[in-house]
């Protein structure tokens, strides 16, 4: 109603505009155009009824101020009273928090993420959202669901049961809202197409409008180490570290993060597969964003568990290792390439190995 409202006020002093052949043009109307391009020849398309009823102009750049506000309305559409609003807290606080941020997000139009902490950002400030998504036990009077660093399908139902969510497709939610409204305004014909068009307009994806650095992007060769090595978790840590200490991307004190992360919480990063991800946070002395990545050939235990795959990463802020992150999501998952780098025995064979996860990303 709101939206037929300000649309009406709209066309109404744009009506006696025309009548008196008064037009001030719309600088923004090709910048409008780009952006919003489906919705705009959508909104051109509408514009012809007020064209052959009313006899009037419509000029490309009225259609782009009406554009403006179906777009406000449709990206206003998801954030209303049903929205869940979680708070996420791991130990370390960045790379495993934006890991779940991802995939939470992507678990259901409905839940809306407010802040990513870490354990100790959590005790001083607490939560005030609704829920808590944890990769850690917190005390039992906060509303908070336990899940594994990468969600396995039993956490996704776990998170969407106790939220009470049913699996949804929040594109067409918004399409068929949308076209119950414009519906009158559809030229005979043109229904599928429009209903096509909106779908393809909602499925794009425009968070990431900038390249940002991918894993491979800056997993050097002299950051791959294949070892023979039987030595301890802690002495693991310090060999998968080297290459990022030579290069002086971290601190020695960010190796001690690491380390006394992980005898305080567990070995919580350890994943199916034999992979660890080990990494703290970006203030406990980080450079430069980096990563390294370590095969032992031997197996190593912290304590129930084994890994043989080590992953350090190194993020410098809260943001740019994002990218990052999603390519290692797609590498703990993908069951072809965990065994391909199982037979890799070199560090040239291990970035073949992922370039070819780089590729299936593409593809």
């Amino acid at each position: 109603i709101k939206l037929i409202k300000q649309i009406s006020d709209h066309l109404s002093v744009s009506y006696f505009r025309y009548k008196f052949g008064i037009y001030h043009g719309n600088p923004l109307t090709d910048h409008i155009k780009q952006e919003y391009d489906s919705i705009f020849k959508l909104t051109n398309i509408a514009c012809d009824l007020i064209r052959n009823e009313l006899e009037l102009p419509v000029h490309e750049g009225e259609v782009a101020l009406i554009t403006l506000h179906f777009s406000s309305y449709l990206e206003r559409k998801i954030f209303d009273d049903t929205i869940v609003v979680l708070d996420i807290v791991c130990p370390s606080g960045i790379s495993t928090s934006n890991m779940l941020y991802t995939e939470l997000i992507n678990l259901h139009s409905f839940i809306k993420v407010n802040k990513v902490m870490g354990i100790e950002q959590y005790h001083n400030e607490g939560s005030s959202s609704e829920y808590i998504v944890s990769t850690i036990p917190l005390e039992q009077e906060v509303k908070h669901i336990v899940v594994n660093p990468i969600l396995t399908n039993a956490d996704k139902k776990n998170i969407l049961n106790t939220l009470n969510l049913q699996v949804d497709t929040p594109n067409n939610v918004a399409v068929d809202d949308l076209m119950l409204l414009i519906n009158p305004y559809i030229k005979p014909g043109m229904k599928e197409y429009t209903k096509k068009t909106l779908l393809n307009y909602f499925s794009r994806d425009e968070t990431y409008k900038s390249k940002r650095l991918g894993m491979l992007d800056i997993l050097y060769n002299e950051n791959i180490i294949v070892s023979d090595e039987k030595v301890s978790w802690k002495d693991a840590v310090n060999i998968g570290s080297s290459p990022l200490i030579n290069n002086k991307s971290i601190e020695p004190s960010y190796i001690e993060a690491m380390i006394n992360n992980t005898i305080k919480f567990g070995p919580y990063m350890v994943l199916e597969n034999g992979y660890v991800l080990m990494h703290a946070n970006y203030v406990d002395g980080v450079n430069n964003l980096a990563i390294s990545f370590t095969k032992f050939n031997h197996s190593i235990k912290i304590k129930n568990k084994q890994f043989n795959k080590l992953i350090i990463l190194a993020p410098i802020d809260e943001k740019k290792h994002i990218d990052i992150m999603k390519d290692l999501m797609l590498l703990f998952t993908d069951e072809d390439i965990h065994h391909k780098l199982d037979e890799a025995d070199s560090s040239e064979a291990i970035k073949e190995v992922l370039k070819e996860l780089s590729n299936d990303k593409e593809s």
